[in-house]
Formats: C-alpha cells, structure tokens, sequence
C-alpha cells in the first residue's frame, strides 16, 4: 500500500477529534471530504454536498437545454421532455447507486419540477399536480 497515497476520512456528525491513523508506523493523511468517481464523500455532512453539487449542475444543465431549444426552435413540449430524459436525469441521477434515499430524491426533484413549470409557463409556486395533468403523460 502506498501511504502517499492513501488518505482517510472519518464520518462522523461533528468534526473529527480522534487520533492520527498510522499503517506500518507512518502517520496517514486526514482529510474532511474525497472526491471519488465525482461523488463527494463528506466526513461530517455525509452525501448531502453531492446532492446539492448534482443539483446545481442539473439547473445548469437544463439552462443549457433551453438555449439549445431557442437556438434550434424547438418548442414541442412531448420533444423537450424526451430531451430532458435524455440529457438531464443522467446529470441529477449520477452515483445514485451510493446516494440514494428519499430524501436526496426529493431534493433532485425539485430540478424536474421547475423544468415541467417553466416548460408550461407556470409560476414557481403553481401546483405541480396540475403540470401533470396538463402534460397528460409527457414525462
């Protein structure tokens, strides 16, 4: 094992005050967070700093989708819902296998909600459930 290498990161609710981690006699780096495959794994905050990372850049990602959508005039609603599928649920659902629970889900829902409004036209506080009924099926 490289001990260069090698780093460690104590999971805990508060920050870490236990000793120093050695392996044959040489101390190993303490870190706060690691970034693995692009999942960010947080000592005292868990996964919620990926949650909030995979939310920015799907809101991101769906500004983008919009600009692509004018740029090439593409307005139907059953089309740009497809495309969301296609480009955006990959970006929100990234290392979902590590992260999932209801709560994230929630969380990177409320990405897909504010796409369905502003694809209707609808204000930020319309409820969603009439988005569905007025897409009929669409997503």
């Amino acid at each position: 094992m490289n001990v260069k290498k090698t780093k460690v990161v104590v999971f805990e609710a508060r920050k870490s005050v236990c000793q120093a981690f050695q392996y044959e006699g040489e101390a190993l780096e303490q870190l706060n967070f690691f970034k693995y495959l692009g999942v960010e794994l947080h000592g005292t905050k868990g996964m919620q700093a990926t949650i909030q990372r995979l939310a920015m850049l799907g809101k991101k990602a769906v500004f983008a989708l919009w600009r692509r959508c004018a740029e090439l005039r593409i307005s139907d609603p059953a089309l740009q819902c497809q495309l969301f599928d296609a480009l955006i649920k990959p970006v929100l659902s990234y290392g979902c296998e590590i992260w999932l629970d209801h709560i994230a889900c929630e969380q990177l829902e409320v990405v897909h909600r504010a796409f369905l409004k502003s694809l209707l036209g609808s204000t930020p506080r319309h409820p969603i459930t009439s988005c569905w009924q007025s897409l009929a099926g669409f997503p």
